[in-house]
């Protein structure tokens, strides 16, 4: 199972909570459990893309329902304000309790179910809609986001967003035109998410050690370099051929990982060599 996280589009500029757990019920009753380790995850930053969690092998059958657990403990939560401000945000209940921790059960329809098969991939995205799950008071200080969560699981993809794999180069096969990454989702560097395969093809473009390159000669910089080196790569996942289709690999020193900062939010003004983030959050090397 490739497992995916994602974000309708809302007004959140930074969400950060804890996933604790994933659970997938099989038709029959017994439950499997896919998150390795609680990951911490701003769900802000993917409202146009898609970002591969987790790759874990399960049990042939058919799953049918979902639940998801969010611990709201130590979230770091930015909403904007009538000035253009990012300001702090308290998640609460319907009775204006704060929250530590909700869980959201999705039921699968029996044409959705997810199917999982010897030797064949499926996939599986989680879409935690921001905008539809909070009634957002700006009037309160600090403000206030009252949850009702709404999270869709969608198994079959039909409209999918460009799908990011983040991890560490394991093996590249260039007569199979392919590559073997060990995932390490939303920039974490260790743990246990499972590891994925990439298709490349005379389309996909590479920047690798600051040179960029295309087709073979691109596939072949990449096979070069040392395991274990830090990669991502952004494409299309054919649900088709069930697979997923590189159409850009960044690896080596191209990489922001584990000797530089990071500053990720929204650009908001440039002034020569300088820019104005709002809702930013620093990665320290």
């Amino acid at each position: 199972l490739m497992l995916s996280i994602t974000d309708a589009e809302g007004d959140f500029l930074n969400y950060e909570v804890d996933i604790t757990s994933i659970k997938l019920e099989r038709v029959g009753g017994s439950e499997v459990e896919v998150v390795p380790e609680s990951s911490r995850i701003d769900f802000a930053q993917y409202v146009e893309m898609t970002e591969f969690f987790t790759a874990a092998t399960l049990p042939s059958g058919h799953y049918k329902s979902v639940t998801l657990t969010l611990d709201y403990s130590n979230a770091q939560i930015k909403v904007e304000n009538a000035e253009g401000n990012a300001v702090d945000a308290t998640v609460v209940d319907e009775n204006g309790d704060a929250i530590t921790q909700t869980e959201v059960s999705m039921s699968l329809s029996e044409s959705g179910y997810l199917r999982i098969f010897p030797g064949l991939p499926s996939f599986l995205t989680l879409d935690f809609d921001l905008e539809s799950s909070h009634i957002v008071d700006m009037t309160l200080d600090p403000v206030q986001a009252t949850l009702d969560p709404v999270v869709v699981a969608d198994t079959s993809l039909e409209d999918p967003k460009p799908h990011l794999l983040r991890g560490i180069l394991k093996t590249v096969d260039t007569e199979d035109s392919t590559m073997l990454i060990d995932l390490r989702p939303f920039r974490f560097k260790q743990g246990r998410f499972g590891s994925a395969y990439a298709l490349v093809d005379e389309n996909t473009y590479y920047d690798i050690n600051g040179e960029s390159l295309t087709g073979d000669a691109g596939l072949t910089a990449l096979a070069e370099l040392p395991v274990n080196t830090a990669i991502l790569v952004t494409g299309e996942v054919s649900i088709s051929q069930r697979q997923f289709v590189a159409t850009h690999v960044v690896a080596g020193s191209s990489l922001p990982w584990g000797d530089r900062d990071i500053i990720s939010g929204n650009v908001i003004a440039r002034d020569g060599e300088i820019l104005t983030v709002r809702g930013a959050t620093v990665v320290r090397s």
